[in-house]
């Protein structure tokens, strides 16, 4: 079996890379070969997985967060090749939002890279918003800042509630909200979520729309999903809307920014239409 681990790490991860290293030579007897993303390198990512492609690897192990995941899966299915691996995650980003509903934490490397030649694979789903491919989440509400972390109170406070007309097979919902989450998976915005229930293997989609509300309100909101407490729960979250559906289309009477997988693109920034659907499948190592 051959294993290409795919490093990016977060900055804050990087001193930590040569244990990683360490502990893939020492757990993964299999052949396996070591690619690291140089970020001063424009799509240095994607040149390694050409390589990858190339060299007839069966597994890609992606060791960074959501977005370096997201950029493997978009570069995958543009050559067209998501079916001919099987993908596996390795927490060393920022967020490790997809890997926490996956069960995987950065404290666990070891245990995650002894069953990495063992595991099964399972089939989940991967989604598109436009031309873009993600797999854990997608929505708007925080204001486009490619280079920019802000705390949640900030990115509250600059929250604009925008007019929405959702439209899918079953219904139409159309009202003034803050912002909208298309879940994939469980988990945001590190740890953050909406619900328990969202899976990325039940073929369909979770949409959160938070409606207008006093600003407190809201703010509160999100420190008690800094807690861990769930954001939509049925007796306390009537400002708060859910749709399941396959395939979604979202229009807007003013522009909003979409992100995805925590992450912004150029070109879904200022949009006013966009379609979410469940637009292809790949296989992941199974670690529960």
């Amino acid at each position: 079996m051959k294993i290409a681990f795919l490093c990016n790490p977060a900055p804050h991860r990087r001193k930590k890379l040569p244990l990683l290293v360490s502990r893939i030579q020492k757990f993964v007897p299999a052949e396996r070969e070591i690619f690291l993303v140089d970020r001063s390198v424009p799509n240095s990512l994607e040149s390694h997985v050409e390589r990858i492609l190339d060299g007839g690897f069966e597994r890609i192990i992606v060791a960074g967060g959501d977005g370096t995941l997201n950029r493997t899966v978009n570069a995958l299915i543009i050559r067209n090749a998501l079916h001919k691996v099987i993908l596996g995650l390795i927490p060393f980003g920022t967020c490790n939002d997809f890997a926490r509903s996956q069960g995987l934490y950065p404290r666990r490397i070891s245990k995650v890279l002894k069953t990495v030649t063992k595991s099964s694979a399972k089939t989940i789903n991967i989604a598109r918003v436009n031309d873009h491919f993600f797999i854990n989440n997608a929505g708007f509400g925080k204001r486009y800042a490619p280079e920019e972390r802000k705390s949640g109170l900030e990115i509250v406070k600059k929250m604009v509630p925008v007019g929405v007309k959702a439209e899918w097979e079953k219904g139409v919902l159309r009202d003034k909200f803050y912002m909208m989450l298309c879940a994939n998976a469980p988990f945001f915005s590190g740890g953050m979520r909406f619900s328990k229930a969202s899976s990325p293997t039940d073929d369909v989609l979770d949409f959160f729309f938070v409606k207008k509300m006093m600003k407190l309100n809201l703010a509160l909101r999100f420190i008690f999903g800094k807690a861990r407490v769930p954001m939509h729960l049925s007796k306390f979250s009537k400002r708060i809307l859910k749709v399941s559906a396959k395939k979604l289309k979202l229009d807007t009477e003013a522009p909003v920014s979409i992100a995805i997988d925590g992450e912004f693109r150029e070109n879904l920034a200022n949009v006013r239409e966009a379609t979410f659907e469940i637009a292809a499948h790949c296989r992941f190592l199974s670690y529960k």
